[in-house]
């Protein structure tokens, strides 16, 4: 009986289902020492063993270009208002905090009066830096304390009082013109502002200024 001789080159490993008889323990046994014995024959022998496994390929990676960081903001200063000409540092820092206490006091005022207000806060600004009022003429100030309004203090009057505070519908005035006006509306309504005029005609021609 010749020696069956595996390849050297490469093993392969086959499962086969084998039945054996009843009574043929002993012939089981001798064949699967014969298997044992040519496989432990092959693998001394064999040199290299190789498989069918597919080669690895190389590990690629792509790196994301990196953006260049954004350059820093430059931050420029206001250019300074011509009409704070003249004052210090400290007397634009006061007229600043008042136009944000009053500004702030005027936009709760009107949402707890249902009355839109439309300015901005500029336009604000620009109200408050009146010297005189239009209504009187006479110079206005500013009352920060806790006193309450004096009658010289400058308000921001509303024009049309059926219309919000919108451009082209405030003006600056003291605020004892304010009240003068507003008792006006309150009893003549639309017609107010006429009876005003009414009024001050006939002043002026009884010599009364």
């Amino acid at each position: 009986m010749s020696e069956n001789k595996i390849p050297t080159e490469e093993v392969k490993i086959v499962e086969q289902h084998v039945e054996i008889p009843e009574g043929a323990a002993c012939g089981a046994i001798a064949v699967s020492q014969l298997a044992v014995s040519q496989l432990a024959h092959a693998f001394a022998n064999a040199k290299h063993i190789t498989t069918k496994s597919p080669p690895l390929k190389p590990a690629t990676f792509t790196v994301a270009p990196v953006k260049p960081a954004p350059a820093p903001a430059i931050l420029v200063p206001p250019k300074p208002d011509r009409r704070d000409a003249g004052k210090t540092l400290r007397d634009r820092l006061e007229f600043d905090r008042f136009v944000v206490q009053y500004y702030t006091n005027k936009l709760t005022s009107c949402k707890a009066r249902g009355i839109a207000f439309n300015l901005t806060f500029l336009q604000v600004k620009n109200l408050l830096r009146a010297k005189k009022c239009q209504y009187t003429g006479i110079l206005l100030t500013h009352t920060n304390g806790p006193n309450g309004q004096r009658d010289t203090d400058l308000t921001i009057e509303r024009i049309d009082n059926n219309r919000p505070y919108e451009t082209g519908n405030v003006c600056a005035v003291s605020f004892a013109a304010n009240q003068a006006k507003s008792a006006f509306d309150a009893k003549f309504g639309k017609d107010a502002v006429t009876m005003i005029h009414k009024m001050s005609k006939a002043l002026k021609k009884r010599g009364i200024k």
